[in-house]
């Protein structure tokens, strides 16, 4: 495989984690998929979230690093909101285009010897 075309196939990973991600925030906002408990059951001092969204949250901000933009756009308004996760998709897509270019060689030598 090529250096360039696994490049290729890094962004398009980079990509997919960052719709995959956006797409289950936005679907989490709607079904909430990690119920908590609300004010009258628990008091704040003592609660934790569960272990899986803590998990989520932590994953999205390591696979995903430029995110930490749409902390600029939270209360600017859908339409920002939507230009800011665009933006936010297009430089994961590079940064891991990048990380493809340097995994590369190390691919070929990898393979190189397995042979």
């Amino acid at each position: 495989m090529t250096r360039l075309r696994l490049a290729r196939r890094f962004a398009a990973a980079g990509v997919f984690v960052s719709i995959l991600f956006f797409s289950f925030w936005a679907l989490d906002y709607k079904f909430n998929f990690f119920p908590s408990p609300t004010g009258n059951y628990v008091s704040s001092r003592h609660y934790e979230p569960p272990a899986s969204r803590a998990l989520v949250q932590r994953l999205n901000f390591i696979l995903c690093p430029p995110l930490v933009i749409m902390v600029v756009g939270m209360d600017l308004g859908v339409s920002a909101n939507l230009l800011l996760a665009t933006v936010v998709v297009i430089m994961n897509g590079a940064s891991y285009f990048i990380l493809g270019l340097l995994v590369g060689p190390l691919w070929g030598k990898f393979f190189q010897r397995s042979r």
